[in-house]
């Protein structure tokens, strides 16, 4: 009878696509480089609770002292996170852990490795792969825990921002947190918490207006009357409010006024002038009248 040989599993991976799906090329979108089958000979990656996420290889970076391989969503293409290693270091069917991307932080996964003696023979540089290439098989992506991953922050302006990991709400002004139960916290706002955080004496606030401070919910009320008016400054970088006169504002342009305060000078010389012929005639006429009431007797 003859002898028959069986392959342990990860010595038979060295010889199939595993965990690269069975049928695919393995190669990069320019051809140079197919990831050779004693490279990647056993995967496992937990991405999120969604049982229906796909995985694939999508970027392989081959240098004499490090190897990069990068994971990605089937779909997508959005990053889930990388394994590397170092061929020098490397022993076979040695075990690399991945380090998850910012997107993706609470993935975890792991790579064995078989043999680096072939991929290191080819060409070095930074591959990219189409997920029809290098798509792993089902079994390798295990659906995890449907949990809390990520908190998103979106303001009412649209912006946005992401915390995950141990992850720490801080009640400042205004709020207040409350635990009603064991799975239960309320968010209190408002009475007796202070409506406005105090000034501290470094930082560059109004507290007073000529020694009058506001009221108790931080209001500084401004009025006009007459014909005071305030308006918004809406030129430069000045922030504020300006303070203007609507009744003693001219009717009249510059010209206009130029020109009406020359006609008043030369009339104010005119009457100057009439008062000076006025005195004049006012004097001959007292002179007349003496000489006029003289008496013509001779003695």
């Amino acid at each position: 009878m003859p002898n028959v040989e069986n392959l342990d599993f990860l010595n038979a991976n060295t010889i199939r696509n595993y965990p690269i799906r069975e049928g695919l090329s393995r190669t990069d979108t320019s051809g140079a480089l197919t990831i050779p089958d004693d490279f990647l000979v056993d995967l496992i990656m937990s991405v999120s609770s969604d049982p229906t996420v796909r995985v694939y290889i999508s970027r392989l970076v081959n240098m004499p002292d490090e190897i990069e391989v990068e994971f990605s969503l089937y779909g997508s293409g959005t990053q889930i996170g990388v394994v590397s290693l170092a061929p020098n270091g490397h022993t076979r069917y040695n075990t690399y852990y991945m380090a998850p991307s910012s997107t993706y932080a609470a993935a975890t996964g792991k790579m064995v490795v078989g043999e680096v003696s072939t991929i290191t023979t080819l060409p070095y540089g930074t591959f990219t792969f189409d997920q029809a290439a290098t798509e792993v098989e089902t079994r390798t992506v295990v659906p995890g825990l449907a949990t809390v991953s990520r908190f998103i922050f979106r303001n009412a302006d649209g912006t946005s921002f992401s915390v995950t990991g141990d992850v720490t709400i801080v009640a400042q002004t205004n709020t207040k947190f409350r635990l009603i139960d064991s799975i239960t916290v309320a968010v209190d706002a408002g009475e007796g918490l202070g409506l406005n955080a105090p000034c501290a004496d470094d930082r560059p606030c109004l507290k007073t207006i000529n020694n009058i401070p506001p009221d108790v919910n931080g209001n500084f009320t401004l009025t006009t009357s007459d014909c005071a008016r305030f308006t918004n400054l809406a030129s430069g970088t000045l922030k504020g409010l300006n303070l203007a006169d609507s009744c003693c504002k001219p009717c009249l342009s510059c010209n206009e006024i130029g020109d009406l305060t020359q006609r008043l000078t030369q009339l104010e010389s005119d009457l100057i002038a009439l008062r000076t012929h006025y005195n004049n005639v006012s004097l001959l006429t007292q002179q007349f009248s003496q000489l006029s009431s003289a008496s013509c007797e001779c003695t």
